[in-house]
């Protein structure tokens, strides 16, 4: 394995070479290429030592192979678009950061005005409504606890509905049971969530 990527680095330096000329030794990438000769001088040398048996000098030859790392950063710096894109992610990632928590602050805020408004529901239709929602789960004050008895079960239920993980038509079912007014809301928090 080492034999045969040691002779593409020995190829590429032979290319490198016959085409730069005298550029290659004096041009304005003279250090990096010196830093890939030695490099690869190096490898041939620990490949030869390691076929040849003296292995006390081979760790020292292994602590320099770090230099191939080197290439990278010559890499990097040619790689315009990459950093753009890098540069770009970072000045991006504090305006993403606040949107996100504004979105969340909505719908938190949203969850909690939405429970509230089922919980007074389910408070005065005590009479009407099923006690038990383990024996009776198809019950329409079941599927109203299961989806907004909670702050966080709101937010979930909401939160479905934005990634397409539930029909909007089952989640605003229960919902407009208790007030249509409370449809109207659940559709413009997703809406807004969606199309910000």
């Amino acid at each position: 394995g080492d034999a045969c990527f040691l002779a593409g680095f020995i190829i590429e330096m032979a290319l490198r070479v016959s085409l730069e000329k005298r550029q290659f030794f004096c041009g304005p990438e003279a250090g990096w290429n010196a830093a890939d000769l030695v490099s690869t001088a190096l490898s041939a040398l620990e490949l030869g030592i390691s076929i040849g048996g003296n292995m006390s000098c081979l760790r020292f030859l292994r602590f320099l192979r770090f230099l191939r790392v080197g290439r990278m950063f010559r890499l990097a710096r040619k790689l315009r678009t990459l950093r753009l894109f890098l540069l770009s992610l970072y000045h991006i990632f504090w305006p993403l950061l606040c949107m996100s928590w504004l979105s969340l602050t909505i719908l938190y805020l949203a969850a909690i005005g939405i429970t509230q408004f089922v919980e007074q529901h389910i408070i005065s239709h005590r009479d009407v409504l099923a006690d038990n929602c383990d024996t009776s789960p198809g019950v329409p004050n079941c599927e109203l606890l299961e989806l907004y008895g909670s702050p966080w079960a709101t937010m979930f239920s909401l939160s479905m509905a934005i990634s397409g993980g539930a029909e909007w038509r089952q989640l605003l079912r229960p919902l407009d049971m208790v007030s249509p007014v409370l449809v109207f809301v659940f559709v413009a928090v997703a809406g807004f969530s969606i199309f910000g």
